[in-house]
């Protein structure tokens, strides 16, 4: 059965249009104020951050604005749920903050009897959370890993409808076009080939945000690397729908197969939906439902590569070719960030970046979704949680070798 979300563009997680390029506009008025901010809070507050912090959180549970918590639970995101389980493998008596009844993802905690804050991912004492504001904007991104002369998309800003005409005309098709703010691929608009097609992706890009990035579309899988401490702790590619020939089976009993996999049970991984994208996308590569496609053959359902508009996560750490390593790596230098997820666009990551002319470094996030690699699709999961508590916290790892766990 076809579906349809309350917004085809905004995929499975819809937002309010208006509140959401609200908010960038907002933010970019707000950037000069928080870098202020910033500074004097890592002159002056950081220093007393845990100490401040713990006051300030034991101040609102004494007044009942707020509750600490001593357990995860379902309300918590999959990223805390798997921080918190290496926390109590280490013996940490880990708690979170809830204000006015809702998770804030703040926590805090006593080590070797000190008291200890952090937000969403614990990082080590002093190494701070450069709070990368900068980073929230794609071509502020793009800017400086071109600078660094890293491989990225070739691609323009755009502010409004008549500077189109010279984006075709320099710009290599197909294209996409995505606000220059903005997560989860909302609104963004792939395998543009037309004007009006490039159009399209303008007006529906320029909804979430005042500005529109149009770049040259890469080529491949979605890849996310996440590194600690400059170096690579793990790499999944993240595929949209997507299923494989057999040489017998329709592509729509292929689907049907596909959905009965156990870990497709609507809690991480969701079941492949045909929506009305489904079609388009399928005729882009000449085929329909009905179609019976060679052994071996990846067939694409879908755009999104999130788990519940039917992605799927595989583990690809180990047949990563060195090079792709080296450019992560250096990529986490130019950044600076102590712990960073880094999206890219390859077809082989088995084999050199350099081999390919059109993948390229898209995103790069300070707080990633480290239970992507704890829950593959496909593959063996790696401990990523972990490895962030030794990386903060070094003696974590020898209370938890204590524990003989």
């Amino acid at each position: 059965m076809l579906q349809k979300s309350s917004c085809p563009h905004c995929g499975s997680t819809p937002v309010n249009h208006t509140i959401a390029k609200l908010a960038v506009r907002l933010g970019m008025l707000q950037n000069p104020v928080a870098r202020l901010i910033n500074w004097i809070r890592e002159k002056c507050v950081t220093p007393y951050i845990d100490r401040l912090t713990d006051v300030c959180v034991r101040g609102a549970v004494l007044f009942r604005i707020g509750k600490l918590k001593d357990a995860p639970t379902l309300r918590d995101s999959m990223r805390t749920r798997v921080l918190w389980e290496e926390a109590l493998a280490r013996n940490i008596p880990l708690k979170e903050f809830w204000l006015f009844g809702q998770p804030t993802e703040l926590f805090l905690f006593t080590l070797d009897g000190r008291k200890y804050t952090f937000e969403s991912l614990p990082r080590p004492l002093r190494v701070g959370h450069s709070e990368s504001l900068w980073m929230d904007d794609k071509w502020k991104l793009k800017q400086k890993l071109l600078q660094a002369r890293l491989p990225v998309a070739r691609g323009v800003l755009v502010k409004n409808k008549s500077e189109l005409e010279y984006v075709l005309a320099t710009l290599h098709l197909p294209l996409i076009t995505k606000p220059h703010i903005g997560s989860r691929s909302r609104h963004t608009t792939l395998h543009i080939g037309t004007s009006v097609e490039l159009i399209q992706g303008f007006e529906s890009a320029l909804q979430l945000s005042p500005y529109v990035i149009v770049e040259e579309e890469l080529v491949g899988f979605v890849f996310r690397g996440t590194l600690i401490g400059g170096k690579l702790a793990g790499i999944v590619r993240r595929e949209p729908a997507v299923v494989y020939g057999d040489g017998k089976k329709t592509i729509a009993e292929l689907v049907t197969l596909e959905n009965k996999n156990p870990k497709r049970d609507d809690t991480l991984f969701h079941k492949i939906v045909l929506d009305n994208s489904t079609e388009k996308i399928l005729m882009l590569q000449n085929l329909t439902l009905d179609t019976i496609v060679s052994n071996g053959v990846t067939v694409f359902l879908g755009d999104k590569t999130s788990r519940s508009a039917g992605g799927g996560i595989t583990e690809v750490t180990k047949e990563t070719h060195p090079d792709v390593v080296e450019l992560l790596e250096e990529c986490a230098r130019v950044i600076d960030e102590p712990i960073i997820g880094i999206d890219f666009i390859m077809k082989d990551h088995t084999k050199s970046w350099k081999l390919e002319p059109r993948m390229g470094i898209i995103e790069c996030n300070s707080v990633p979704f480290i239970d992507l690699h704890h829950f593959p699709l496909v593959g063996t999961p790696r401990n990523i949680a972990g490895m962030v508590w030794d990386f903060a916290y070094p003696t974590s790892a020898t209370t938890r070798g204590a524990l003989g766990k």
